[in-house]
């Protein structure tokens, strides 16, 4: 390209020393040779690992056919390390006003800067010079604003597939996990109930930090006829009698972010619910009955699982299940472990749901001292205890206090831990890969080990370990 033609140009080095100046914070300038100009539209974007054909625009047209030159260069940043191709030839063919450059953009994950900005150094073999602005997008961080990493390819079937990667520190939150107390209310519980609430009282610190709500329910109701209820309590399922958090007192929640005095106040009342439950219930208890009816809740008002929650259960009886001798209506059908394990499995999912229980077997008994208490296999309960997920654990009725069973919540708590990822995804769009990207190598995770609702990806911290990354790739339909 002759200087002729350079000098016909007619948009000036001023406009483009504009550009640069309102983009201070994100690149830099080179100087610039000989007068020479470039449309004011090249300002070009690249993205991290992205290949691109990028068009650069004269505002004259060539009188002549010339060889032209183009070289990314940078004083700030290594361009050999950030680019895979950095430089080349292209022909500026007479009568146009317009060349293409192919550059590929390496991808360098370890770079978190923001987006770094570039020229594109153009030269003929006359002597012409001009200089074009380019981005580098750091798809770390996209807009140097904390952004994930979002990057398109193509796919074999002519779709798209969009990868995001996330750094799990600050992208964690706790979901809030529900422990639901089903506790006998007969008569031989009388002291039972106190231990439990003595227990409760002496993990008390360790519960500080978590998001629990508490809801309590008895294994049977007051009277063995139906429909007669204490005062104090909220008649929700029919032969069951409930002290819970939605009906009876919203004091029953713990919050990781709770002043000491209000975490104190919680606690006291917690046990104050636990103490009132009583122990004039009839003979014929089942935790089993109590648990369906809860899971087979229509009513919104008065439903309190729903797919995705978190939920511990915890069971505190001196005998075992009697659904049996219970009526099936009361029960909502009949009622057996393997059917209230098949519902939570439905309900919540694997994982998302655990079942301990205090209760009279011989087992756990051995080593406590239980007094004339009889001692039975608790074969209903026994067998609820061993189809749940972890962390499903058997405690005796006799120990002399139930701390050590309660730090289940406390542990259950901490398993029930969500990272949370926003993945913005549009009509169409689905989840086909999600990795775990850590030192030694990659680590892909299962269906079963994630899950994705409402634009969420959620994955338990319990598969994830100190300096992991989440690679995610979501597929256009």
């Amino acid at each position: 390209m002759s200087q002729k033609v350079f000098a016909k140009i007619a948009f000036s080095i001023a406009i483009a020393g504009l550009l640069g100046c309102a983009k201070a914070d994100y690149y830099e300038r080179l100087p610039v040779g000989p007068l020479s100009t470039l449309s004011a539209d090249n300002d070009l974007e690249i993205s991290e690992g992205q290949q691109k054909e990028m068009p650069i625009k004269l505002t004259a047209d060539a009188d002549k056919d010339v060889v032209v030159h183009w070289r990314i260069k940078s004083e700030k940043y290594d361009v050999n390390k950030r680019f895979k191709t950095s430089e080349g030839s292209t022909t500026l063919k007479s009568g146009q006003r317009e060349i293409h450059i192919s550059v590929a953009a390496a991808d360098v994950d370890g770079i978190r800067q923001g987006d770094q900005g570039y020229t594109i150094e153009l030269t003929t073999d006359d002597g012409g010079t001009s200089v074009a602005t380019l981005t580098l997008k750091d798809v770390n961080t996209d807009d140097s604003a904390g952004n994930p990493k979002n990057r398109i390819r193509p796919t074999p079937n002519g779709g798209h597939d969009r990868e995001m990667q996330f750094d799990i520190l600050g992208q964690g939150s706790q979901s809030l996990v529900k422990v639901l107390l089903v506790i006998d209310n007969s008569y031989s519980m009388k002291l039972k109930q106190k231990q439990l609430a003595d227990g409760i009282r002496s993990i008390a610190k360790s519960l500080i930090g978590k998001d629990l709500q508490f809801f309590l329910y008895t294994t049977s109701n007051d009277h063995d006829e139906d429909g007669r209820y204490d005062k104090r309590t909220t008649e929700v399922i029919k032969g069951r009698r409930s002290l819970h958090a939605p009906f009876q007192d919203r004091k029953l929640i713990i919050r990781k972010d709770m002043p000491e005095q209000e975490f104190e106040a919680a606690v006291m009342n917690l046990q104050k619910n636990i103490l009132e439950l009583g122990h004039i219930g009839s003979k014929n208890e089942s935790a089993l009955c109590s648990l369906q009816n809860i899971l087979r809740e229509k009513d919104a008002r008065k439903k309190i699982l729903a797919k995705g929650d978190d939920a511990l259960i915890f069971i505190l009886s001196d005998t075992d299940d009697h659904a049996n001798d219970v009526p099936v209506g009361d029960c909502g059908g009949t009622v057996s472990s393997r059917k209230i394990i098949s519902s939570l499995d439905t309900l919540l999912g694997r994982g998302h749901y655990g079942v301990t229980a205090v209760i009279s077997q011989q087992a756990a008994n051995r080593g406590h001292q239980c007094g004339n208490l009889i001692l039975d296999e608790g074969t209903q309960y026994v067998s609820l205890v061993k189809a749940s997920p972890t962390p499903a654990q058997i405690f005796s009725i006799c120990a002399k206090d139930y701390s050590e069973a309660l730090e289940t919540v406390n542990v259950f708590s901490r398993q029930s831990n969500v990272n949370e990822f926003k993945l913005n995804m549009q009509i169409g769009e689905r989840v086909i890969v999600v990795e775990l990207l850590r030192k030694g190598g990659a680590a892909e995770l299962t269906e079963e080990q994630f899950e994705v609702r409402k634009d969420i990806l959620r994955i338990s911290q319990k598969h994830l370990q100190a300096g992991d990354r989440i690679r995610v790739v979501i597929r256009r339909r």
